[in-house]
């Protein structure tokens, strides 16, 4: 369990990303039921570095949300909704610990639009009115230096990205993409801020007949095209950004990465590599602590996918050692995930770079994170 001392570190800011091999996961705390049900969630950082997770319930049409405050989750202060119910959410945060929620809404109608709210304090405020978006695609936010920004894909198959000015939504240059897209995967389009401050956007589109990922990055007045992209096949956009200033794109299927070199699109391998007797499932999901891209994907332990249990693994990525296992054991431990479109897991890293994971068992909704071994017995 998460013990005294640990929590004592982490109060005093004294747990940072030197994170030794010896590390395991735990979940926060260990010896607890799960912190929320549903399968739509997200994790971002206070300015106390402790992370907030938002979760829909998938019953009723509200928002809920819990802080970690060093030894229990407690409650925020939430939204409830009339007349529309909201159907995904995302977070995004910045040093400082300014955090945004964005919430994919769907009408009584049938319109969708993406509501933006900043968290202050323990409060949540709207961010301008609702902007209608297409009801199969996907969004994203983030935080730049100059505030929240969202991505997002329009009816016409265009993505457009908003940048909020203090008093409304205004969008950066024209469409990313210059000719519309008639595959929408509602994975894409993903946003990053680089360690340099550069605004980063990545959607999927058709290439012959399969799928790539395009990359564009905001230059103060459009957006630029970062190479030919990520080739095929490649969906299921996930996007970060180095503090060298390169981005990073974890893709599906075979949980490939991509690193931008300043030139190409170089790859970085597979964090996740089947084996004979083991088998990747689901879409991975990617954070960069530093310069190191880090990886969350799922390893089945039977090849056949019908016996065997089914664990959440990290892997880490540098230039001298390429693709290693991060934390001793699995993040989920010892309690089963959640079966089939119920399982859900997304990894962030706290401004000190310790990665904090959310998924769901069967039960409900954990976090987990890396705990020094000499102050806990982890998972």
């Amino acid at each position: 369990m998460l013990g005294a001392g640990f929590l004592l570190a982490l109060f005093h800011g004294q747990v940072d990303a030197q994170l030794s091999a010896l590390d395991r996961w735990a979940k926060a705390p260990a010896s607890s039921p799960p912190i929320a049900s549903g399968r739509n969630f997200d994790l971002a950082f206070g300015g106390d570095q402790f992370p907030v997770l938002a979760f829909i319930d998938g019953v009723n049409p509200t928002l809920n949300l819990k802080k970690w405050d060093g030894s229990a989750w407690t409650n925020l202060s939430g939204l409830t909704f009339s007349g529309q119910r909201p159907l995904r959410v995302q977070m995004a945060s910045n040093w400082a610990g300014d955090i945004v929620v964005g919430l994919l809404m769907s009408a009584l109608n049938g319109d969708h639009s993406i509501e933006v709210y900043q968290l202050r304090g323990a409060q949540l405020r709207p961010l301008g009115p609702a902007f209608n978006v297409r009801a199969t695609g996907g969004y994203a936010v983030a935080m730049d230096a100059r505030g929240p920004v969202v991505a997002s894909w329009q009816g016409s198959g265009f993505v457009t990205v908003r940048r909020w000015s203090g008093v409304g939504w205004g969008q950066l240059g024209g469409n990313v993409n210059a000719s519309p897209v008639t595959f929408v995967d509602r994975r894409s389009p993903a946003l990053a801020v680089t360690g340099d401050g550069k605004l980063v956007v990545a959607y999927s589109a058709g290439v012959g007949n399969s799928f790539g990922i395009v990359a564009s990055v905001w230059d103060g007045a459009g957006w630029t095209a970062l190479g030919s992209g990520v080739a095929p096949p490649a969906t299921a956009v996930n996007l970060g950004g180095e503090n060298s200033g390169a981005p990073v794109v974890a893709s599906s299927p075979f949980s490939r990465v991509s690193r931008w070199n300043g030139v190409v699109w170089q790859s970085i391998g597979q964090p996740c590599v089947p084996t004979i007797r083991h088998r990747v499932f689901g879409d991975s999901s990617l954070t960069v602590r530093g310069n190191e891209p880090l990886v969350v994907c799922g390893i089945h332990i039977n090849a056949i996918a019908v016996i065997g249990r089914r664990t959440l693994v990290a892997r880490t990525w540098s230039r001298v050692f390429g693709w290693k296992p991060l934390g001793l054991g699995t993040i989920n431990g010892d309690t089963d995930l959640a079966d089939g479109n119920y399982l859900a897991y997304v990894v962030r890293s706290d401004p000190r770079g310790r990665p904090w994971v959310a998924w769901t068992a069967q039960s409900g909704i954990f976090v987990s994170t890396l705990v020094p071994p000499s102050l806990s017995s982890g998972p």
